[in-house]
């Protein structure tokens, strides 16, 4: 857990929820260095469930904002991480994530 929960804090957060841009679309350099760190992340995904187990944990809620602010401000960074696709389907299957999604009036 707490590799991911550096790997959030360090990389994604500065270099995904950071760098890429709610009022625009990303600069080359912006998209490259978000796609970097989200391929890093695909990188360490299990291929079965949640971060760092079985059971949902502190670095499942800490991914799970950050991955939904890229989805809503560039969702083609996602594009071609399988891995990632699947654990937020696995998050975004769950209704206390759903109760807190931001949904635009």
């Amino acid at each position: 857990m707490r590799t991911w929960m550096g790997l959030c804090a360090d990389y994604l957060y500065s270099d995904v929820v950071r760098t890429v841009p709610r009022d625009r679309a990303p600069t080359d350099e912006e998209h490259a260095t978000a796609r970097r760190a989200l391929e890093r992340a695909e990188g360490l995904m299990a291929d079965h469930g949640f971060l760092a187990g079985d059971a949902i944990t502190l670095a499942d809620l800490y991914l799970a904002p950050q991955l939904a602010n890229c989805a809503d401000k560039a969702p083609q960074l996602l594009d071609g991480l399988p891995a990632t696709a699947a654990w937020m389907e696995l998050i975004g299957g769950r209704p206390s994530f759903r109760r807190t999604v931001y949904i635009p009036a």
